[in-house]
């Protein structure tokens, strides 16, 4: 078979030459202390990107390879960008069937991607962790920017990535947004995986190659990637661009003035060091509460989700959104995804109840009540239901009779402004 390109992965003293070749199958052609050689078929990269036959143990092993010429370079470049397509639309599947709730709001830097792939990876198969992460090292080391930025403008293009007002992060387009995916699918997604255990023999050779490198590469344990995935994805708040694992936007420790109250979850009232207020808010689990429904049936829960993960998510995907429509809303400052909690503006005013309570027992401020439902009925106009419209939930500022809303995390686009108007006269009777 003729050589197509070649390439190499380099290890400290280790080498691994990498054939590619006309026809099929993967081969071991040399196999020394210091020194290996694979030759794979390019229909087996072939089958491996369509049909994932080598369960992308073959294109795993492309993306990392420096070139050995200046023709080995074109075709390897060629390669890589069509795995690194597979790899992103499989991630995008993949984070929409986990993080729905983000799809329209999460930011990524292109790396992120890869990256996860390789976490998956290390994760399905704990055995060769290691192995997944010098892959991945050696990936961002060797995969040239302008042939990951080609990919990300092919699928720009497509519909399926955008490019939004930072020139370094993609969000996910139309096409991808109409992706159905579920968590089901994620599971379907890893079934190819677990039939490794009825191994074929034309798999056998790049195993081999996986055991070999293993027993003699060194990875040092601070390239975490699970900590490296959380840094290239991003959510937008009021103070910029926050990565998933960056530190709180205030002075570390912060003290705890206030525990503002809550069932379902604990707000507190906070002050950092400079004496700014900020209001943080805990999400806790329901799943395993005996008395769950009768609670939530007297708290008025209109979608209630025992997920902490997804209120907090819904939360701020709901505050973004009525944000972007116009409406007031506290600022968000931080979002831990990892121990479920939010740092907030600390909006100052009165609960749309006290204002309630002073218009109906003193006839005043009957025009701050007029102008809260009427911006109650803008939020339904936008095919919004607040969810939990209690009157403590509503705060409107003395000054500017400005109305916030506050705890969104069971607002949700449909019509049943019904329930929010049944809510607000229960808790105001």
């Amino acid at each position: 078979m003729s050589t197509i390109a070649r390439g190499r992965i380099e290890s400290g003293n280790i080498l691994l030459d990498v054939a590619i070749k006309h026809g099929k199958g993967v081969k071991i052609i040399h196999n020394s202390k210091d020194h290996i050689c694979l030759s794979i078929g390019e229909d087996a990269i072939k089958d491996d990107l369509t049909d994932d036959k080598y369960y992308g143990l073959i294109y795993d092993h492309i993306l990392p390879l420096i070139p050995l010429d200046v023709n080995s370079e074109a075709i390897l470049n060629q390669y890589k960008i069509k795995i690194l397509r597979k790899i992103i639309l499989e991630e995008i599947k993949l984070f929409l069937a986990e993080n729905r709730l983000l799809a329209r709001r999460a930011l990524f830097s292109p790396y992120y991607f890869l990256l996860n792939h390789y976490r998956r990876k290390a994760l399905l198969f704990v055995f060769l962790r290691q192995y997944f992460k010098f892959l991945a090292r050696e990936s961002l080391e060797n995969i040239p920017y302008d042939v990951l930025n080609t990919t990300i403008s092919l699928l720009i293009a497509d519909g399926y990535l955008k490019r939004p007002y930072y020139d370094d992060k993609v969000g996910l387009g139309n096409r991808s947004l109409g992706i159905k995916s579920s968590p089901i699918d994620m599971l379907l997604n890893t079934v190819p995986y677990l039939s490794l255990l009825n191994l074929r023999v034309d798999i056998k050779s790049i195993l081999k190659i996986i055991s070999l490198l293993t027993t003699r590469i060194s990875i040092s344990d601070d390239l975490d990637l699970e900590e490296k995935v959380s840094q290239y994805a991003f959510l937008e708040t009021d103070k910029g661009l926050s990565s998933l694992t960056i530190d709180l936007p205030f002075s570390i420790p912060y003290k705890q003035k206030i525990r503002l109250g809550g069932i379902i979850n604990t707000a507190y009232l906070i002050e950092d060091e400079n004496r700014g207020t900020y209001v943080l808010k805990k999400y806790h689990e329901w799943s395993g509460l005996k008395w769950l429904p009768i609670a939530l049936w007297s708290l008025g829960a209109y979608y209630f989700d025992t997920s902490a993960k997804r209120r907090l998510l819904n939360e701020y995907s709901m505050n973004r959104d009525l944000k972007d429509l116009g409406f007031k809303v506290p600022g968000i400052y931080y979002v831990n995804l990892r121990d479920k909690f939010v740092v907030e503006e600390y909006v100052q005013g009165s609960l749309f109840r006290d204002v309630i309570i002073e218009g109906l027992t003193r006839g005043k401020m009957l025009d701050i009540i007029e102008i809260v439902l009427s911006e109650i009925a803008k939020v339904h106009k936008c095919g919004i239901v607040l969810g939990d419209a209690n009157p403590t939930n509503i705060i409107v500022n003395n000054d500017q009779q400005d109305v916030f809303f506050i705890d969104l995390e069971q607002a949700r686009y449909g019509n049943k402004s019904s329930w929010d108007l049944a809510i607000l006269f229960f808790f105001t009777a």
